[in-house]
């Protein structure tokens, strides 16, 4: 908990901008399981279908089987709709939020993850925090737009209002 998964993609880009956008839980993650999509059915081979990893590991087939109604699974279809949650809490509080004004608040209230990557920035601006961003928007986050003279850009990282994070 609190590192990036083994899977996620590190930053910066090709152009030296920082990405990712921001990280969120996306590993491990218990979904909504359709009956279709039961691995302990016909084999299904879908996304809960674990392939033989967990009798491989010692544990009982289908382990990622939480109930009828629910699996354990990761990837990106798993952390797209924890930002697409935060989002529509933000529109929530202010439905005249446009896009720049989303990711602003979203990255001024990431909070940093332990790093395993060589370089702390290669983790973005870091992972999703809703009670982070909810914060900014009451702070008056929305002038703080990437790019814009209200943000303090270091290199390739962005600072945040948080004196735990240290200023190199």
């Amino acid at each position: 908990a609190g590192v990036a998964a083994f899977f996620s993609s590190a930053g910066p880009n090709a152009l030296g901008a920082l990405k990712p956008d921001l990280v969120a839980p996306g590993a491990n993650v218990v979904g909504a399981m359709a009956a279709d999509a039961d691995p302990r059915g016909a084999g299904t081979g879908g996304l809960f279908d674990d392939a033989g990893l967990c009798a491989s590991l010692g544990f009982a087939a289908e382990c990622f089987v939480v109930d009828d109604h629910h699996a354990l699974t990761g990837g990106t279809s798993m952390s797209a709709p924890m930002v697409t949650g935060a989002v529509a809490l933000l529109f929530e509080r202010d439905p005249t939020l446009h896009q720049a004004e989303v990711k602003a608040l979203l990255q001024a209230g990431a909070r940093r993850l332990a790093s395993s990557e060589p370089v702390p920035e290669q983790l973005g601006a870091g992972a999703l925090d809703l009670a982070g961003t909810l914060e900014a928007l009451d702070a008056g986050a929305l002038e703080r737009t990437p790019g814009a003279a209200t943000e303090l850009v270091v290199s390739a990282s962005y600072v945040h209002p948080d004196p735990t994070w240290p200023l190199e």
